[in-house]
């Protein structure tokens, strides 16, 4: 955390470097979100083929005992789901921080052009 301002060029590199930032985070977003997909893709798939062997299964007599056998069944695939779902709103977050860092950053960086254009009496 920085405890001295930023000279104008600090502002200018540390620009630099969260539109770098930036742009990572957003290839990233798509793996991400791809990924997320994928996982609930599966998990959906896991769990209508647990259902329909949950119904043919003449020991599951109730609907309760049906449903915590799916559930059994599809752990795995529901923690992979919840864990990329969660992996891809990390990623959704840190790119809309970079994005308010980066406006922040311009605004910083045009408020120090703007001081020193009037220092020199305009341009």
């Amino acid at each position: 955390m920085a405890t001295t301002p930023f000279s104008p060029l600090e502002v200018e590199v540390e620009m630099r470097d969260c539109i770098e930032a930036l742009e990572s985070a957003i290839d990233g977003l798509a793996s991400f979100g791809s990924a997320a997909a994928k996982a609930n893709h599966a998990y959906r798939v896991a769990q209508a083929k647990a259902w329909m062997e949950a119904k043919a299964n003449p020991d599951l007599k109730t609907d309760k005992l049906r449903e915590a056998w799916v559930v059994q069944q599809t752990s795995d695939q529901m923690w992979e789901r919840d864990t990329t779902e969660v992996a891809y709103d990390v990623q959704k977050s840190l790119v809309r921080s970079l994005q308010t860092k980066a406006d922040l950053l311009r605004s910083l960086a045009r408020s120090g052009r703007d001081l020193v254009d009037s220092w020199h009496g305009g341009a």
